[in-house]
């Protein structure tokens, strides 16, 4: 190929059409250094490199910002979540713990289920999915089982006369 309707690759080395490059208009030639097929790797490659350059430095700096301050980076996302999911603030929230003695509304007992953190979770802020009304704070356990209900009230009756006579057969 002579007659300058052809170049050198610089990545690759094999001697192609000019068709088989990127114009560039600031080089000499008016084209780029690598073939298209050798630039598309290089770009492909560069945006990977990229990506997880940007991916890890994000990562390194939450978790340093966790590290500082852990406790107020979870509060301050939990805070947002009573906000946006509930209307509630921290406060409200607090106040219906204290209203319920730090208890669940139905069985009477503390969370049990374990956190991330390697501590009991809060208790759940229980609503009503058609309107959106919060009613009281649940465990974990009774919040699934209202929830895997259906909220349907027949449902829970049926379940609870459900065990009432297997209780009962197990005693005579």
């Amino acid at each position: 190929m002579t007659g300058g309707k052809s170049k050198t690759c610089y990545t690759c080395g094999v001697e192609k059409p000019l068709s088989e490059y990127h114009k560039a208009k600031r080089n000499r030639s008016g084209y780029r250094g690598n073939c298209k097929v050798c630039e598309s790797i290089y770009q492909k490659n560069r945006r990977k490199e990229k990506f997880e350059q940007i991916a890890a430095h994000d990562k390194k700096r939450k978790q340093e910002f966790k590290e500082k301050d852990h406790e107020g980076y979870m509060m301050g996302a939990y805070k947002s979540k009573l906000k946006t999911a509930f209307g509630l603030t921290l406060e409200q929230y607090d106040q219906m713990l204290e209203d319920q003695n730090g208890v669940c509304a139905i069985c009477g007992k503390p969370e049990t289920k374990i956190g991330r953190s390697g501590l009991p979770q809060r208790l759940s802020v229980d609503h009503n999915h058609q309107t959106g009304q919060v009613r009281q704070l649940l465990c974990h356990a009774c919040n699934m089982v209202v929830g895997f209900s259906g909220e349907d009230i027949r449902t829970l009756y049926a379940t609870a006369n459900y065990l009432l006579r297997h209780s009962l057969k197990k005693e005579e």
